[in-house]
C-alpha cells in the first residue's frame, strides 16, 4: 500500500508534537512494508510557483517539501493556497497513493482532502489541535491566556485573532467575516469528505465536538493514540529528597508562555529556598524570554540545558529528575511529553485539563488545578514531604500504557485499507479552471496591501 502523509512541518526542520507524530508514523509504516510519501510545509519562504523539493530518506520515505511564496502564510486569512493546491494535485498525479492521511493544513492549504477526492484518492484526517475551530490554534487567547471554550464565530474570534501580527487594517470587518465563513465551510468539507477523523484522546474529541456543534458538522471522532518511539529503559531512580537536598523537577519541550514555564518558575519561587531545583530543556520561543522570567525570581534554582535531541532523552540530564512537570496553558490533546516521561520511568505532575485528566487515570500522575500557581506549588511540596507518595507514583508509571510504533502502524494500516475499499464519497466534482487563479490573485492582493501597510508604518 502507498500512503501519503500531509503535515505542516517535518523533522529535522520542525519537531513539535504533530510533526513528531507524523515522522514516527512515517517510519513505522515504512518498516511495516508500506510505501510512504510525505508532503510537508516549511517555515522557509519560496519564490513564484510552489515547486516540490524532493528528498528520499534512508528508510525509503519520500519527502516533498512545499515552500509557499506568499507573506505570513501562517496567518488565518491564508488558510487556502491555490499554488499549494496545484502542487499537491501534481504530487498526487505523479505518486498515485492509495490513501492520503492529513495531519495538518497550516503552511499548506485547507483543501487537501478535497484535492485528493477530486483525484479519487480517499483520505484520513487526524486533528492534533484546535486549528479547525480556533483562529489562534490552541484556544489560548493572546490577550488573556486562559483557555477558551467559545465556539468559533466572528464575535469574539475575529477580535481575538487580531492580537496576532500582522495587523490587517485593509481587511474590513465584513470581508473578515466572509473569509472566516469560507474557512469554516472549507474545513468542515474536509472533515466530511474524510473516511475517518482521528483524535488523540477522548477529551480532545469531545472538545472539538462542542466547538463544531453550532456549525452542524456531523462527523464522528475516532480516538487513535499516537506512538512513542523511545525505548523504555529501566534504571535506578534517584533517591527521594532528604533534608538539605531538593526535589528535582524536569520540564522539556518548548520554553514559552504557552507551555507555562513561567508558571512553573513562579510555583518554585513560592516554596522555601532549596526545596525544588528545576531542570529545563528545549528551545525558547522568543530569545531572552527565560531570562526575563528568572529576573523576577532570582532565588529559583534552575538549570536550562538548551535545545535537545528527542532520541537522546534517556541520557539527558532531565532524565535524572524525580519527576516531570507540565504547566501548559493549552488544554493538551494528548501530551507526548507524558509518554516520554513514562518511557523514562518518571512520574508526572500535570494540570487537570484536557487529555491529561483522562490519561492520569492510567497511573503515575498527580494533578493540580490548571494555571493555578498555588496549587502547583502545593503539589510539588507534598511530593517533597512524602517520599512514600513519590515512590508509589514511580511504581505506577510502569503499568501506564505507551503505544509502540508497530502497534500504531498496524492500527493505521487497517484504517487505510478500509478507506481504500470504501473509496471517495459520491458527488465530489472537479474544480473550476479559474479557482487557482482567483486564489493566487487573492494572495497577491493581500500581500501587496500588507506590504503597503507596513511601509506606511515605517
Amino acid at each position: 500500500m502507498k500512503v501519503l502523509l500531509a503535515v505542516h512541518g517535518f523533522p529535522p526542520e520542525l519537531k513539535g508534537g504533530t510533526e513528531l507524530v507524523a515522522a514516527v508514523d512515517a517510519a513505522a509504516l515504512a518498516r511495516a512494508g508500506c510505501e510512504v510519501v510525505v508532503v510537508t510545509g516549511t517555515l522557509a519562504r519560496g519564490e513564484g510557483l510552489v515547486e516540490p523539493d524532493l528528498e528520499v530518506r534512508e528508510d525509503g520515505v519520500r519527502v516533498h517539501t512545499l515552500a509557499r511564496p506568499d507573506l505570513h502564510f501562517d496567518h488565518w486569512h491564508k488558510s487556502k493556497s491555490g499554488r499549494v493546491s496545484a502542487a499537491f494535485d501534481e504530487i498526487l498525479r505523479e505518486e498515485r497513493p492509495d490513501v492520503v492521511h492529513v495531519h495538518h493544513w497550516t503552511r499548506l492549504s485547507r483543501d487537501l482532502v478535497l484535492t485528493a477526492a477530486r483525484r479519487r484518492v480517499p483520505s484520513i484526517v487526524t486533528l492534533h489541535d484546535h486549528f479547525t475551530t480556533c483562529l489562534v490554534t490552541f484556544r489560548v487567547p493572546p490577550a488573556n491566556p486562559l483557555p477558551c471554550e467559545v465556539p468559533l464565530a466572528a464575535d469574539p474570534c475575529l477580535g481575538c485573532a487580531a492580537h496576532l501580527p500582522p495587523e490587517t487594517p485593509w481587511v474590513k470587518e465584513s470581508e473578515a467575516r466572509l473569509i472566516l465563513a469560507e474557512r469554516t465551510r472549507g474545513l468542515a468539507r474536509e472533515l466530511e469528505l474524510a473516511h475517518k477523523v482521528l483524535v488523540p484522546s477522548q477529551a480532545h474529541g469531545e472538545a472539538l465536538a462542542r466547538a463544531w456543534s453550532p456549525h452542524g458538522l456531523d462527523v464522528e471522532f475516532l480516538v487513535s493514540r499516537p506512538a512513542c518511539e523511545l525505548e523504555p529503559v529501566e534504571r535506578p531512580r534517584p533517591q527521594p529528597p532528604v533534608q538539605g537536598s531538593p526535589l528535582v523537577v524536569a520540564a522539556w519541550g518548548q520554553i514559552s508562555g504557552l507551555k507555562g514555564v513561567d508558571l512553573l518558575i513562579e510555583a518554585a519561587a513560592k516554596l522555601p529556598p532549596g526545596r525544588v531545583r528545576l531542570e529545563l530543556a528545549g528551545r525558547e520561543q522568543e530569545p531572552g524570554w527565560l531570562d526575563a522570567q528568572l529576573s523576577r525570581h532570582p532565588e529559583v534554582e534552575l538549570m536550562w540545558h538548551g535545545a535537545y535531541e528527542r532520541e537522546a532523552l534517556q541520557d539527558h540530564p532531565v532524565s535524572g529528575a524525580h519527576l516531570m512537570v507540565s504547566a501548559t496553558r493549552a488544554e493538551e490533546s494528548h501530551g507526548l511529553v507524558l509518554d516520554e516521561a513514562r518511557v523514562l520511568g518518571m512520574p508526572a505532575v500535570l494540570p487537570a485539563a484536557g487529555a491529561f485528566v483522562e490519561r492520569a487515570t492510567e497511573g503515575g500522575c498527580k494533578l493540580y488545578k490548571a494555571q493555578d500557581v498555588e496549587s502547583l506549588a502545593a503539589a510539588l511540596d507534598e511530593l517533597y514531604r512524602s517520599p512514600s507518595e513519590l515512590a508509589r507514583l514511580e511504581q505506577e508509571v510502569w503499568s501506564a500504557r505507551v503505544v509502540r510504533p508497530h502497534e500504531r502502524a498496524a492500527e493505521l494500516f487497517e484504517l487505510y485499507e478500509s478507506a481504500s475499499i470504501e473509496g471517495v464519497p459520491e458527488g465530489v466534482t472537479k474544480g473550476e479552471w479559474y479557482d487557482e487563479r482567483m486564489a493566487c490573485f487573492a494572495e497577491e492582493e493581500w500581500d501587496e496591501r500588507c506590504s503597503n501597510a507596513l511601509s506606511s508604518e515605517a
